[in-house]
């Protein structure tokens, strides 16, 4: 009998809207390959595949699964915030980390520098103090 096809649901289930016949359809041809792949009798697995499209098909009529698929998406859009959120503080932590660094860096640079301009600036000075120092000497 299977796979069904929209015009099978409609036809069974004359309260059923285009698209809960449409959506009945595809839920009952997937639940019947799932089952089929799982070894079980074709019989069987009708009976239940039939079931569940109706189901669905029932549900989305009442508003239910409408409700469900609103609740999934918005679950959906807060984890995808969640994750964009996380991404960007890593991004932001990656930034900083690396900002420090480069000011790391550049503050050694100039203690470097501040380094060899006092080594001379204190080399200068011992000079002159050494010319005072022999001045003072020969004066006496």
């Amino acid at each position: 009998m299977a796979p069904w096809t929209f015009e099978d649901f409609k036809q069974k289930n004359k309260d059923f809207t285009d698209a809960q016949a449409k959506i009945a359809c595809k839920v009952a041809n997937s639940a019947l390959a799932a089952c089929l792949d799982k070894g079980k009798e074709q019989d069987e697995c009708e009976v239940s595949a039939i079931k569940q499209g109706l189901n669905v098909g029932a549900r989305l009529k009442e508003g239910m699964l409408a409700d469900e698929v609103a609740a999934q998406k918005a679950e959906s859009e807060v984890n995808d915030f969640i994750w964009k959120a996380q991404s960007l503080i890593g991004d932001v932590m990656r930034d900083i980390t690396m900002n420090t660094q480069i000011k790391k860096d550049k503050i050694s640079g100039i203690l470097d520098d501040l380094d060899v301009e006092l080594t001379k600036r204190a080399d200068t000075v011992a000079i002159l103090i050494k010319r005072r120092t022999e001045e003072m000497s020969s004066e006496t």
